[in-house]
């Protein structure tokens, strides 16, 4: 698994890379909150990503939260959201009410967006 991230003077990109899973949690989630803390706008290309387990699927989900919280914008590329999409429905996460609206894994609603 790998982690990289790209910045603008606004915004980051985290590419995401390989399989995601427990073992890599921790340092998602350390990474998600610098950079939520750091830039208004955080988008997740998970293009290249393999398999994503439920713990980072729900450091996902929780950086998504926060992000609302602080008044930021935290989104999944469309282009190459099928890992993330697939991960999650497994995990029974959509189709379930969510507390944070727009859902992060409302994958209808992240197409019909179109943001990237």
């Amino acid at each position: 698994m790998r982690i990289e991230t790209t910045h603008t003077d606004d915004a980051a990109v985290i590419h995401l890379t390989g399989r995601l899973d427990i073992e890599h949690a921790r340092e998602l989630a350390s990474i998600l909150r610098s950079e939520l803390d750091e830039r208004p706008r955080i988008t997740v290309n998970a293009e290249q990503l393999d398999s994503c387990d439920i713990a980072c699927l729900q450091v996902l989900c929780s950086a998504h939260r926060y992000s609302r919280g602080l008044g930021k914008k935290f989104m999944l590329a469309p282009s190459g959201s099928g890992t993330l999409q697939a991960a999650s429905e497994r995990a029974g996460f959509t189709g379930r009410p969510c507390t944070t609206v727009p859902c992060l894994f409302d994958f209808n609603e992240l197409y019909r967006s179109g943001e990237e």
